[in-house]
This record gives C-alpha cells, sequence and structure tokens, in this order.
C-alpha cells in the first residue's frame, strides 16, 4: 500500500512538471530573445500582347531580423531591433522593351515595437505587432543603352520612416522557448527620400509615400526564448 501511494504521488509529481513545462510563460518582467528570417518570391512572369511577347525575371526580397524584448505587462511586449533585408524597387527596360531586369537594394535598419498576445490554447498565442522604424538602403542603377542591352547607372540611397501591422501566431515549445510565424507588411505607410548620384553636376533627390494593405508581404520563421525568474 505504501509503495502504490510513493508511486501515485511521483506519477502526479511528473503530470504537474509536464503540464507546467507546456505553459507559456509571457509575464510581467520577462525578457525575449531572438530574431526572424522571411522571404518573399516572385515568380518570372510572360505576357503576350498579339505578335509581341516579353518576360518579367522574378526576384526574393529577404530579411533578417534579431531584436530584443521586455514585457512591460502580462502578453504585452515592447521591443527593439534590427533589419537586415534586400528590397525590390524597381524595373528597368531596354529601349526596344525585349530585356527587363530587376533594380534590388540592400539595407539596414532600426526598429521599435509593440506586441500583444492573445491567448488561443495554453501553448498557442495570436499577436498583432505595431512597429516603427527607419531604414537605409542602397543599390546600383540600370539603364538602357540601345537595343537589348542594360549597363550599371548611378548609385542610389534610400532613407525611410515606416509604420507598419503584422499580424501572426507564436508556438510555445516549452516555457521558455517559443516558434513564431509573422506576416510582416500586411498593412504598411512608408515615407522615403532617394537619392540619385552620379547622373550629373548634382545629386538628384525624391521623395514619396505610400500606404499599402498587402504589397511587399514578408512571411517570416522566428525563434524567440523567454528569460525570467
Amino acid at each position: 500500500m505504501k509503495n502504490r501511494i510513493l508511486k501515485l504521488v511521483f506519477l502526479s509529481v511528473i503530470a504537474t512538471c509536464i503540464s507546467r513545462s507546456s505553459i507559456a510563460q509571457i509575464s510581467k518582467g520577462y525578457l525575449t530573445l531572438g530574431g526572424s528570417m522571411g522571404a518573399n518570391i516572385t515568380l518570372d512572369s510572360k505576357s503576350t500582347i498579339g505578335p509581341l511577347s516579353s518576360s518579367t525575371p522574378g526576384y526574393i526580397q529577404w530579411n533578417f531580423s534579431p531584436s530584443v524584448g521586455f514585457c512591460i505587462t502580462d502578453e504585452i511586449v515592447v521591443g527593439v531591433g534590427l533589419n537586415i533585408d534586400s528590397k525590390f524597387t524597381n524595373q528597368v527596360s531596354s529601349l526596344d522593351n525585349s530585356k527587363t531586369e530587376n533594380i534590388m537594394a540592400s539595407g539596414i535598419g532600426a526598429n521599435l515595437t509593440f506586441r500583444k498576445y492573445n491567448k488561443i490554447k495554453s501553448s498557442i498565442y495570436y499577436h498583432t505587432q505595431v512597429g516603427v522604424g527607419y531604414a537605409i538602403q542602397t543599390g546600383t542603377n540600370r539603364i538602357p543603352l540601345g537595343t537589348n542591352n542594360l549597363i550599371d547607372g548611378g548609385k542610389f540611397l534610400a532613407r525611410s520612416i515606416s509604420v507598419t501591422v503584422n499580424p501572426g501566431l507564436t508556438y510555445f515549445v516549452s516555457s521558455k522557448w517559443a516558434i513564431d510565424f509573422s506576416l510582416n507588411n500586411i498593412l504598411a505607410y512608408t515615407s522615403r527620400t532617394i537619392t540619385f548620384f552620379d547622373y550629373g553636376p548634382e545629386d538628384i533627390e525624391t521623395k514619396d509615400g505610400s500606404l499599402s494593405f498587402g504589397y511587399g508581404l514578408t512571411p517570416t520563421l522566428g525563434v524567440f526564448y523567454f528569460l525570467g525568474q
């Protein structure tokens, strides 16, 4: 009888530990450490109008975002992070429209985020993140030269300020570790200034702003560690 009682106590302790380990820890005072990676893949496309046909090359936008956050209250995290990425800016075609190339820029930026978690189950959360960021991107333009020919043009520098809304899901594989899936830039406002160099005696500067829904959407997958007591 005594051995049976001890066995029951032992099993109940194990069950309690297992159940506690599966409970997510998004508590006030916790730190979050981690990062995410994402890619937005656009495939080649072809179009035909009468006897003429053209082909638009595909491209891949990618980003890597390490970050650190602080739980100011249960299920609310304020964070800061970096963003290293490549970005599609525009396409350029040769004079006879027989050749098209993509212009891509690489960049780095910093962002401030505010994330709210909402529990679906003990280990699954839905989150909504609002971010404000500043980024710098550089690249080389391409310009047409004759027919079926493109050459390097001047360099350009793009500086942007953006506000984004990114929803997603977070799954806790343990009480400390979580896998994070987000849809970045599902709603975004961007104010951008672009400076073009080597186009004449003076640099050329342009400014624009855009509000988009779903354009430039980049799914990301990340891993986060919740550090607390």
